[in-house]
């Protein structure tokens, strides 16, 4: 977010806000996210985007950022640039950990809350495994906070939390002529959600849910070429349920009930030869990308007896 041409809306503001990615002024769906090679998108959200919320910071290594349109070698949806987050990977043989947690507030009756943890391992002959782990919570999220003193004014407030949980584990082999990995994630998070700026919903609480399995292979055929084939599927789903909401002093509800549930899976797969000479350097290959999504809606309101949506 402090990289000058990139502006991520919601990084370092409500924590489990969304956040998404704007570079070179392209918009959020015009730039591509790879983790690892492997092209993540949302295909249960209007625009495609990814919610970078979701993503641990703690599991990276590197990120490259690429700028301008670059769809050739990288499909659509890649007119502003490309972003590729690099997880890490054991450089050295034997044991390494790290881990930590962090706290704070941010008010009265507020926390947060993030443990982490990752251990891996590297064998003398080029096999490796890791695994991580890395917990985030917060609590007293509030969109509804009014200054108005009127007591005739109905005002129904509750503190919201926010949490997810990511996890991944890896193992792979590499040495000067071969490299392959296979890594598995999984993120869960819950939101509770208020309906709008300064109109409370304690009964809104929206699940989400991703997981992700990819795989990279690549081997130097001789030298200066070298062949690789990257592919990966990614499945999410986001569960939204609100149970009606209080609107009155005498604890009267809507009596509503609504449930949404929006399902995607992508999966892409990538073959790429590359041939370096003194002066030039040729890449040829190919890409399939796959994307579907799914959406469940369903709305019963006992205010007007017998309605049903579905």
């Amino acid at each position: 977010s402090q990289v000058t041409g990139v502006y991520i809306p919601g990084s370092g503001q409500t924590p489990g806000s969304n956040q998404s990615l704007f570079l070179s002024g392209a918009n959020s769906n015009q730039t591509a996210l790879f983790i690892d090679g492997i092209r993540i998108t949302d295909p249960s959200t209007v625009n495609n985007t990814v919610d970078l919320s979701e993503i641990s910071i703690h599991d990276i290594e590197k990120i490259e950022i690429l700028r301008g349109s670059h769809s050739t070698l990288y499909g659509s949806a890649a007119i502003g640039g490309v972003i590729n987050i690099t997880t890490k990977n054991p450089s050295t043989k034997g044991l390494h950990s790290q881990g930590g947690i962090s706290t704070g507030t941010f008010g009265s009756n507020t926390l947060l809350l993030n443990p982490f943890a990752d251990l891996n391992y590297k064998f003398k002959n080029g096999f490796f495994i890791s695994g991580m782990v890395d917990y985030s919570y917060v609590n007293g999220i509030n969109a509804t906070i009014d200054t108005s003193s009127d007591p005739s004014i109905f005002k129904s407030i509750d503190q919201d939390n926010w949490k997810r949980l990511s996890t991944g584990a890896t193992i792979g082999y590499n040495n000067q002529q071969n490299q392959f990995k296979i890594n598995y994630k999984y993120t869960q998070s819950e939101t509770d959600i208020d309906r709008s700026a300064f109109k409370d919903d304690d009964n809104y609480i929206l699940n989400y849910k991703r997981s992700t399995l990819s795989g990279a292979f690549s081997r130097v055929l001789k030298k200066n070429m070298k062949i690789s084939l990257t592919g990966g599927v990614s499945g999410n789903e986001r569960h939204a349920v609100n149970d009606s909401s209080i609107k009155s002093f005498n604890g009267e509800y809507d009596h509503t009930y609504t449930e949404d549930t929006y399902s995607g899976l992508n999966s892409n797969v990538d073959l790429i030869l590359e041939k370096e000479t003194k002066h030039i350097k040729f890449l040829g290959g190919i890409a399939g990308t796959r994307e579907e999504m799914t959406t469940e809606n369903y709305i019963y309101s006992a205010a007007f007896p017998g309605f049903v949506y579905e």
